[in-house]
Formats: structure tokens, C-alpha cells, sequence
């Protein structure tokens, strides 16, 4: 049986179904390097897209730009992965 890991970085793409390596790649360090970019903001594509410009994700779903939220999930991906400690 084929892997979805090999087939869809060639087949994704073509469907418009994913975007190709490179794009996802460049998304990456905009997001280190854009300084349009805030941080402590969820970049994604738009609603109901997979592929495409990225938006602040709290545009789709308001309680992402609450920061308990932020905090909330900081503390638990810590707490799960036993590195480091909170954020002040």
C-alpha cells in the first residue's frame, strides 16, 4: 500500500488540495521574517481552503485572539511535553 505521505506532495497539489513544499516552506519564514506578521496570531489559509494566502484565524473563530486561550494552550502543550515553563 501507497503512504498519503509520499502521494500527496505530488498528487496534493495538481487537486488543489495542498500547496507544493516550496510554498509551504516560504510560509514558514514569512512567519519568522514578515513583519507584518504579529506574533502570537494563528496564520492559516482562509475559510474552507486549504491552500491560498494565510489569514489571522481569528477572523474565522473570534476566540483565538483571546489571550487565555493563548495561554491556555501555551500551558498545555508545556504541561504534555514536559519542556520548559510558562510564558509571562
Amino acid at each position: 500500500m501507497i503512504s498519503a505521505k509520499y502521494v500527496m506532495p505530488v498528487i496534493g497539489p495538481r487537486l488543489g488540495i495542498a500547496h507544493p513544499l516550496a510554498t509551504g516552506a516560504q510560509r514558514l519564514i514569512d512567519g519568522i521574517t514578515d513583519p507584518t506578521l504579529r506574533s502570537g496570531t494563528f496564520y492559516a489559509s482562509a475559510a474552507n481552503t486549504i491552500t491560498g494566502p494565510v489569514i489571522d484565524q481569528a477572523e474565522i473563530f473570534g476566540d483565538l485572539a483571546k489571550p487565555t486561550y493563548q495561554d491556555n494552550a501555551n500551558q498545555a502543550i508545556h504541561r504534555f511535553t514536559g519542556v520548559g515553563g510558562t510564558v509571562s
